[in-house]
């Protein structure tokens, strides 16, 4: 009979704990993320607008610096450089002078480009301060849908829905009027410094 009751006991008592053993939490996302000074990669970008028949693809490489801000050169269907940092943003295409954007006169440009940021981190202070959210998976494989719920982004996307391991392998950003963004990354690099090469790209 005690020997029943202990049995019994146990199996109430992994029925209870196993959901809070097993959940798949923020935190836990955070910490799988890998975490370095400075990331980079290969990324694919592919565009639908509701009024287009075909997407738009363009293709290039980019680079993440935790001193530096981020680096986005696209090479296909034709070169462009973004150069993003704290107060400015700018932008080079071959033959063209350079345009440079800066924070005080754009406010809510830096806003999407910090959420952006946010958003590859999976940073919880951004996501639980303007979105609900539905994480599921584990470590080795996780979907992360997001949904706004502070303006200006209820007014911009539906839905944002990041998936990865131990990266972000894709961001998928839906928006209100039907357009779709998604980028898919690949190749991924950490290190703890930036090369010669990076260094010069941020401050040419």
């Amino acid at each position: 009979m005690l020997r029943k009751l202990v049995t019994a006991l146990l199996t109430v008592s992994l029925m209870i704990s196993s959901p809070l053993t097993w959940a798949f939490g923020l935190s836990d996302l955070q910490n799988t993320l890998e975490k370095s000074a400075v990331i980079s990669g290969d990324f694919e970008q592919t565009k639908e607008i509701a009024m287009l028949s075909k997407p738009l693809v363009s293709n290039g490489n980019f680079v993440l610096s935790d001193k530096q801000g981020l680096l986005w050169l696209q090479t296909t269907p034709f070169p462009v450089t973004l150069i993003l940092s704290d107060q400015t943003l700018r932008q080079k295409m071959p033959g063209q002078a350079e345009q440079v954007i800066h924070a005080k006169d754009n406010p809510m440009a830096f806003y999407f480009s910090d959420l952006f940021l946010g958003l590859f981190h999976a940073d919880a202070d951004v996501l639980t301060q303007q979105f609900s959210y539905e994480l599921d998976g584990s470590p080795e494989a996780w979907t992360l849908v997001l949904t706004p719920t502070e303006a200006p982004l209820t007014k911009v996307f539906s839905q944002i829905t990041l998936s990865g391991s131990h990266n972000i392998d894709a961001l998928t950003m839906e928006e209100l009027r039907g357009d779709k963004t998604t980028v898919t990354f690949s190749n991924i690099q950490h290190a703890s410094a930036l090369t010669d090469e990076e260094r010069r790209a941020f401050n040419d």
